[in-house]
């Protein structure tokens, strides 16, 4: 073992052992940043369900050693709605969050069911000649100790596990009923893409629209939470377009009344004029 020439570290972190599906699908918040009082009151936990996602187009400011330029970015972005939440005893307030602020997202990701050791570990798959299975551990331990390590990969249960994810940027703050038209795109629509986000629907509460993706399958309840490890470095966040075709196949228009322009009047429009 000591003179072979590759290198072959473990398959599979042992820092998210157990893995096992977590107790309940609202996992509580187990830390809090310090309070600092010489910032305003603030929330530092909020619940909210998670929309689907779409893209948007930004701005950002490319430094180099003799000129500045700006260049357009495509950014893929998750939309979490936060309708109103019922609280007793403590003084609530409107606004959870900021543009440009970074977020961390609580929540349980998807169920896989039972899985093998290759989808659940990523470890290696075995010669096609090898007997009694490709997909497998080759060597599951030695002879003694008489048992099998924990930190062996084995099959099981995959998915539904509590994860963090940290400073999630906030791009944008509004209400599904609202026109979300920016400087570049005056084009009067609201954040719900055309037919709806699937396996959701429309956003008829406030919504926070945060950078990238984020855990968990649509509908599933989440909590965001003020950043733990805040990041100093910020620049400024200028939208210039965000995506509302529909997220149902390859949708190219932003909205009904585009639609009907280039495709013109229907059939059954002119049968029903007629009579």
């Amino acid at each position: 073992m000591s003179c072979r020439k590759f290198n072959a570290p473990r398959h599979g972190s042992l820092a998210f052992c157990p893995r096992k599906r977590s107790k309940t699908i609202r996992p509580p918040i187990r830390a809090f940043p310090k309070d600092n009082f010489n910032e305003q009151i603030h929330l530092t936990g909020f619940i909210a369900y998670k929309v689907g996602m779409t893209h948007v187009v930004r701005t950002k400011v490319v430094q180099t050693k003799n000129r500045q330029s700006v260049k357009e970015i495509l950014d893929a972005v998750t939309i979490v709605e936060t309708p109103a939440n019922v609280i007793y005893g403590v003084t609530g307030y409107e606004q959870t969050g900021k543009v440009n602020e970074n977020l961390d997202v609580i929540g349980v990701t998807k169920g896989k069911g039972f899985q093998g050791v290759v989808k659940r570990f990523g470890v290696t798959k075995q010669p096609r000649k090898s007997r009694k299975g490709i997909r497998k551990v080759a060597c599951i331990g030695a002879w003694h100790p008489s048992r099998v390590m924990t930190t062996v990969a084995r099959a099981g249960g995959m998915g539904f596990h509590r994860r963090t994810e940290i400073n999630k940027k906030v791009y944008m703050l509004g209400n599904g009923l609202e026109n979300i038209k920016t400087e570049f795109d005056l084009t009067e629509k609201t954040i719900t893409p055309m037919g709806g986000f699937p396996h959701y629907g429309q956003v008829r509460n406030d919504f926070i629209m945060l950078k990238g993706a984020i855990i968990g399958p649509s509908k599933r309840v989440i909590t965001l939470r003020k950043s733990l490890l805040p990041q100093k470095k910020s620049e400024d966040l200028v939208i210039k377009f965000v995506d509302t075709s529909s997220k149902i196949g390859n949708g190219r228009f932003q909205t009904t009344e585009e639609k009907k322009a280039f495709y013109g009047i229907k059939k059954s429009e002119v049968v029903e004029s007629t009579d």
